[in-house]
């Protein structure tokens, strides 16, 4: 009995060394399934900061743009009431000169005539 018992004992010796074995060999895959894990949270954290870096770049860049944008439409505004404003003033000097040379105009039109009817007269007398 005492040979049954010992070949029990040596039997279950080795499943529970078998079993030891196997929870060793489980315990290396947990333990290079964390270390990937962590390899794979510190990727994303460096994916997390850069993308957080590109967007503060982009953010940055978008409100300079937005800012640039801004000045422009300022600048063009400012532009366009300038040229409206130089418009009218030229436009009323235009309309002054217009003005005098129409009334040089019906002046020397209305002694053309004073001297027409001069020279008419003249003719007359001197046709007479």
């Amino acid at each position: 009995m005492e040979d049954r018992t010992f070949e029990l004992l040596e039997k279950m010796y080795a499943e529970f060394l078998g079993f030891k074995d196997e929870m060793m060999a489980f315990k290396d895959e947990m333990t290079d399934f964390k270390d990937e894990m962590t390899d794979f949270k510190d990727e994303m954290t460096d994916f997390k900061e850069d993308t957080t870096s590109r967007l503060s770049r982009i953010e940055v860049l978008q409100e300079n743009m937005d800012r640039d944008i801004k000045t422009i439409a300022e600048v063009q505004t400012s532009h366009m009431e300038q040229n409206e404003r130089q418009h009218r003033e030229m436009m009323a000097e235009f309309e002054e000169k217009t003005n005098l040379i129409e009334g040089a105009i019906r002046h020397l039109a209305g002694e053309t005539i004073m001297h027409t009817a001069e020279i008419s007269s003249l003719k007359d007398k001197l046709g007479s």
